[in-house]
């Protein structure tokens, strides 16, 4: 979407929402349409939001000699298969994992990479509207990435963390996580970069 701010133009790109289906949405706004389009656009994806299946748990298993998350999240093949739609058959390139620590809790998430969707919007923009987006304009990103936060810290505590983790999902109602690991068998979604540089603005997610 696309408007006017102070001479430059503003772009909200709609990026990534777990199982929502329509993710860029690559339309020029006119003053005509504009109040219209917003209220349209922003419903939909206000109800994708809403709707999205976020995970209940995070259990930690050693994989290869490694820690994995895996995510407790409703419907995790569907969700499996979205991500890897999304990011063009390319999660790793795509997405990266979150971990923050604080005193209370830590948050761990699957977040998009904002340079992947600011380029994948400006490429639909062209094509659909033969319209070039400068890196001097102005981007708005609405998403939501698939976030779990801890009650406290305690299965954490102490532990280090390496440069890249395997995800793995699994349904919450189905499996038991006190069982042993070698009975769970999650779906492992891609292995991705921990914190990588230039993490630091996803950490403003948390402060919601």
């Amino acid at each position: 979407m696309k408007t006017k701010e102070k001479g430059k133009d503003k772009y909200v790109i709609f990026g990534y929402v777990p199982l929502l289906q329509e993710p860029y949405l690559a339309e020029t706004l006119t003053l005509e349409n504009l109040k219209e389009k917003t209220k349209q656009f922003i419903g939909v994806f206000q109800k994708a939001v809403d709707e999205a299946p976020s995970p209940e748990f995070c259990a930690w298993f050693m994989e290869e000699g490694k820690l994995s998350p895996v995510f407790g999240v409703e419907k995790p093949q569907e969700v499996a298969d979205h991500i890897k739609w999304y990011s063009e058959e390319k999660p790793e390139d795509w997405f990266f994992l979150v971990i923050n620590k604080t005193e209370k809790h830590y948050d761990i998430a699957l977040f998009p990479k904002f340079d992947k969707m600011k380029d994948r919007f400006s490429f639909n923009v062209f094509v659909t509207a033969q319209v070039i987006v400068k890196t001097t304009d102005h981007f708005d990103f609405l998403f939501k990435p698939l976030h779990f936060r801890s009650k406290n810290r305690g299965s954490i505590e102490g532990l280090s963390f390496p440069n890249k983790m395997k995800l793995g999902l699994v349904n919450p109602t189905k499996v038991d996580i006190t069982k042993n690991q070698q009975e769970i068998d999650p779906i492992i979604v891609g292995e991705f970069d921990v914190n990588p540089p230039g993490y630091e603005y996803a950490l403003g997610y948390f402060k919601k």
